[in-house]
């Protein structure tokens, strides 16, 4: 036997009152319930929230170390770059041949002075002009040989001021540099 059935047996309650306290009781556990629902549901939305928080976070580093790779990578490939050229470089000191090319800003003309040998290489493709070092105030200009320029059209284009990949035919009768130079050669000597 019960709490309650003894309770209204020995009549200390009545119906009505057991029916309200069973009601009030009822409607306290459906509180008790829903609070632990929502409790559960918003503990929930907090886990989820934080676990994006720590996605985005993790997706930004991730970010972050990729661009970071990429200016070291980036810086790497210059340096390297300037080492190439600056190994590999002709030492000229000028010569009696004047040698045109567009510069890196693609609107300048500059002008080399190069020996009549150093010339003809450059226009039959042999040789090439190259951006030894990029600075603010001016560049340096230099001449490299077709293997190192190929090298370098791979890693950065725009060092490669001038390389001639297809040569035009060297015929006498189209009056070329290489009669020029066959030419002015033989009025030095």
């Amino acid at each position: 036997m019960s709490l309650r059935d003894a309770l209204l047996k020995s009549g200390a309650v009545s119906k009505k009152q057991v029916k309200g306290t069973e009601r009030r009781l009822k409607a306290e556990r459906r509180k008790k319930q829903a609070s632990k629902e929502k409790a559960k549901l918003v503990a929930k939305r907090e886990a989820e929230a934080l676990a994006k928080a720590k996605a985005e976070a993790a997706q930004a580093k991730l970010e972050q170390r990729i661009a970071l790779a990429r200016i070291e990578a980036a810086a790497a490939q210059k340096l390297r770059l300037v080492h190439l050229i600056q190994g590999g470089h002709l030492r000229l000191s000028g010569g009696p041949a004047r040698f045109f090319f567009v510069g890196r800003d693609e609107r300048t003309v500059h002008r080399l002075w190069v020996p009549w040998k150093v010339a003809q290489g450059l226009r039959s493709g042999a040789l090439a002009i190259a951006i030894l070092q990029q600075r603010h105030v001016e560049d340096d200009y230099v001449v490299i040989e077709r293997a190192l320029a190929e090298q370098v059209l791979g890693i950065h284009p725009p060092a490669i001021r001038f390389f001639n990949l297809t040569p035009p035919e060297d015929l006498p009768e189209h009056g070329l540099l290489d009669d020029w130079i066959g030419e002015r050669a033989r009025q030095a000597q």
